[in-house]
């Protein structure tokens, strides 16, 4: 092949994986040792990892860094553990920045700035790719990460993959059992959060929501229902973050970045007249609220208001007659 052809091919390939090809690619296609020097010496290729070349102006990213960890680290390399995380685009992982692959064992020689974990472990059902770079899928990226994270921070990267569709209940603790064993850190943490969940109800639609209820719930207040609708009869009225029905109380998570106009701010007092209108009674809980890690002032509120209605209705078990209609959303 001529040389001007070579560098359309290679071009070509390296435009489907980040700008990047290997020793191998260029060899399969003729470029000799010479040649390769050649263009390194030009500046028309340029040496990243070991046996990994990039295209003069493809932009360096740290996509491209992974795809080329797991093309220098070994033929078996893939983007695990917190860089998967990142890559699947979970909450909490967006600042990881090493790359991190896993390998079949005794299958990869050591890579200056990489982390690098070999396993026994890795059929092809875990393996997918993601933007061209050969991923863990984001069932087994949750149990790797498991290894690293703690319980909260973990809880809201499996929410976010529950809500998105990226796995599911059973098919994560189907993947737990299998991979339980010696050695495997993090087993019993992610184990405990599946067996803590409802699968009936809804899944949180937000970090916020996630850290919500686990803010009630410190404060010893009941899990409320998420993503609750409140109806005049038939009419639907509003979706509130959460709420307890039988209260009626209506939980929402402000930012100010959610009122940033005018018909904005008009539309959530008329929405919040309605609610009122209809016995409910409106709570917010803020950004200052949820780095609480003690009491907060909106529980301590909340719980001296649900016991006032505990000893309401205690007195007045009809109380609750003529109430409008309410159902759930995504579950109870």
């Amino acid at each position: 092949m001529a040389d001007d052809d070579l560098d359309r091919t290679l071009a070509r390939l390296a435009a489907e994986q980040l700008g990047l090809f290997t020793t191998d690619q260029a060899r399969a296609q003729g470029a000799t040792g010479r040649l390769r020097r050649t263009r390194m010496e030009s500046g028309r290729w340029e040496l990243i990892r070991p046996g990994v070349f990039r295209i003069a102006g493809a932009p360096a990213t740290w996509h491209q860094d992974l795809l080329a960890a797991c093309m220098a680290t070994s033929s078996t390399a893939v983007a695990s553990h917190r860089a998967a995380a990142k890559l699947w685009e979970l909450p909490g992982f967006g600042d990881e920045t090493e790359p991190e692959v896993t390998v079949t064992r005794h299958r990869w020689h050591r890579l200056a700035g990489v982390h690098c974990h070999e396993t026994l472990a890795l059929p092809r059902s875990d393996v997918t790719r993601r933007d061209t770079i050969p991923v863990t899928t984001p069932t087994r990226t949750l149990v790797d990460v498991a290894r690293y994270a703690v319980s909260a921070r973990l809880e809201e990267a499996l929410d976010d993959a529950l809500r998105r569709g990226l796995t599911t209940l059973d098919r994560l603790t189907a993947r737990v059992d299998e991979l339980s064993g010696p050695g495997r850190r993090g087993i019993t943490k992610i184990r405990s959060l599946i067996d803590a969940r409802d699968a009936a109800a809804a899944v949180p639609e937000s970090v916020q929501e996630r850290r919500l209820v686990r803010l009630l719930a410190r404060n010893g207040l009941p899990r409320p229902v998420l993503q609750f609708e409140i109806c005049d009869g038939s009419r639907f009225v509003a979706r509130v973050d959460a709420a307890y029905p039988e209260q009626r109380i209506a939980i929402e998570y402000d930012s100010y970045m959610f009122h940033g106009s005018r018909h904005r701010h008009e539309l959530d007092l008329a929405r919040r007249n309605q609610l009122q209108a209809l016995g409910w009674q409106i709570f917010h809980a803020t950004a200052a609220d949820l780095r609480n890690h003690g009491r907060s002032d909106l529980c301590r509120t909340l719980t001296r208001f649900l016991r006032g209605f505990a000893s309401l209705s205690d007195a007045n078990p009809r109380k609750s007659d003529g109430a409008a209609s309410v159902r759930v959303s995504g579950g109870a």
